[in-house]
């Protein structure tokens, strides 16, 4: 819900807001194979340093993720 209710602070390209879109749609019917590929084939530069971090579960990786975030972005979360 946060990505999708933020899109337009997290993401600057209205090409990249699309793609959120479907991956969270997606995301909400459980197909996690599909979002994968989906964002892989899909996004910007920008929209491949958000996927990454709104996709992770792993906190061991969420310093590195967040570091990886422009700074507005980094400021709103």
């Amino acid at each position: 819900m946060l990505a999708y209710r933020n899109l337009d602070i997290l993401l600057r390209s209205l090409d990249d807001w699309a793609v959120f879109r479907k991956i969270i749609e997606k995301w909400n019917r459980h197909e996690i194979a599909d979002v994968d590929a989906l964002a892989a084939g899909s996004l910007h530069a920008e929209g491949n340093e958000v996927y990454p971090f709104l996709a992770n579960n792993n906190l061991e990786r969420f310093s590195m993720l967040y570091e990886n975030l422009t700074y507005p972005v980094r400021g709103y979360v």
